[in-house]
């Protein structure tokens, strides 16, 4: 039995959204046809956010076939009415990807 990776990046970026109070859903499924997924999604504000990491070890996000897919997701997404947020492993490590939600989305909590 394979047994399941933990992703730290994605634990920690749902416990900063449990900390602001934001409802959430991971893994959102968005368009059928091609079956994308945003990585999470705010329904409250029909806000989708996608984790682009391995930019700085030349992953999927940074190459050109994948960039080029990214694109057609991220076009198609906003077409579908979605708002579209992007942030890096080192926004969600830093806190940076926390404080730019609680300063949009939550003025009232405390940093």
């Amino acid at each position: 039995m394979k047994k399941k990776k933990i992703n730290i990046r994605k634990l920690l970026f749902e416990t900063h959204l449990q900390e602001l109070g934001l409802r959430y859903r991971s893994e959102y499924r968005f368009h059928k046809a091609r079956k994308w997924r945003w990585d999470w999604i705010l329904p409250d504000y029909m806000i989708a956010i996608e984790l682009q990491g391995g930019g700085f070890v030349q992953g999927r996000h940074s190459r050109g076939a994948g960039m080029q897919g990214d694109m057609d997701k991220f076009n198609e997404g906003v077409r579908a009415g979605w708002k579209l947020l992007l942030f890096s492993t080192l926004d969600i490590d830093s806190g940076k990807a926390r404080e730019f939600l609680r300063s949009w989305l939550c003025p009232g909590v405390k940093r």
